[in-house]
């Protein structure tokens, strides 16, 4: 049986009447049907109108070309999610809330395999990372109705939520089922390890465990001191993020340096962001080259910091860590091979 489609912003004609929205949800059927036995590539208003058993024209009514097609299935797979989430809420408590929910969500991945090719292909535009975004908001309001979590706790379930979806992503991807259980492991004794701030996906790069740590970028006599000092805390939390996510994800640490603008600016393009009168310049360095070359700060505090000369000659513009086109530079390179 056909599922009801989702109202899609992009659809050319909204069906009003039941059996306009029944045609729609047949198109959808037939549409995600191809993404299942031919990936993302097939999902052309021809394969999709000839699966369908409609003219081009009758398909042209409701989804115009590819990316309306794709946005209407990831539209319907993310209203699945959150009923499948409002359900959950509905039947709280559970007594393993967290395995729970994991196992609930982990059917559904093996369900739709729709969802998987989508999400795991390269058909992801700004239009459905927003919705996905706002998905996982809506994800973590139910999590928290679900475990009966407080509004002084809306962040960490939204943290859940998202590195939950990471892992079980990552376990379907790589056929990894024991990242599963890794995921209801990392939830239920996450009050020991530090959150990552984000989790990054590049389109043409490996994920990203990051954090973020705000430093000054120039001293009082005007120097770049290259200030990266983090605690252990800092270190062992994404260690430990990097171990259960596996080799799909990379933890990078990323400084933000703030600092006065110059007096003469220089143009734009310069790889800086103005905020509230101050710039802003974005750098990254691996976790494993900032181990490599770690020295102690300050014992009382648990601080400590990557030696000045290995950070100068291993740290990169963030923008090099989210390669977003094929044509962007794959794999960022060292100071050295760049005019500074």
């Amino acid at each position: 049986m056909s599922r009801p489609p989702l109202d899609v912003p992009r659809l050319r004609r909204v069906p009003r009447q039941a059996r306009s929205r029944e045609r729609l949800a047949r198109l959808l059927d037939a549409a995600e049907e191809l993404l299942v036995t031919e990936g993302p590539q097939a999902l052309t208003t021809t394969r999709v109108a000839a699966a369908a058993g409609v003219s081009v024209g009758s398909l042209y009514q409701y989804l115009p070309d590819k990316e309306a097609i794709v946005e209407a299935l990831a539209g319907r797979y993310l209203a699945e999610f959150e009923a499948l989430m409002d359900e959950l809420a509905e039947r709280a408590p559970f007594d393993d809330p967290v395995g729970t929910l994991v196992d609930a969500f982990a059917q559904r991945y093996r369900e739709r395999p729709g969802y998987r090719a989508l999400w795991f292909g390269r058909e992801m535009t700004p239009a459905l990372r927003t919705a996905d975004l706002e998905n996982k908001a809506a994800l973590a309001e139910g999590l928290m109705r679900a475990v009966g979590l407080g509004e002084e706790l809306r962040t960490q379930a939204r943290a859940g939520v998202l590195i939950a979806d990471a892992l079980l992503q990552e376990a379907f991807r790589t056929g990894s089922p024991e990242l599963v259980d890794e995921a209801k492991r990392a939830l239920s004794d996450a009050d020991g390890v530090k959150n990552p701030d984000f989790l990054l996906y590049p389109r043409w790069g490996p994920n990203l465990v990051v954090e973020v740590k705000g430093k000054q970028g120039k001293d009082a006599r005007g120097r770049r001191p290259w200030e990266n000092w983090v605690t252990t805390d800092d270190l062992d939390g994404l260690a430990r993020w990097q171990e259960m996510f596996g080799p799909g994800f990379r933890s990078i640490l990323a400084f933000v340096y703030a600092e006065p603008p110059p007096p003469f600016p220089l143009p734009p393009g310069d790889g800086s962001f103005e905020f509230r009168g101050r710039l802003y310049r974005f750098w990254a360095v691996g976790l494993d080259d900032y181990i490599a070359h770690l020295r102690s700060r300050g014992p009382a505090w648990k601080a400590v910091a990557m030696a000045r000369a290995a950070f100068r000659r291993r740290v990169r513009p963030l923008n090099e860590w989210l390669p977003m086109a094929p044509q962007a530079v794959h794999r960022p390179r060292p100071l050295k091979e760049r005019d500074r």
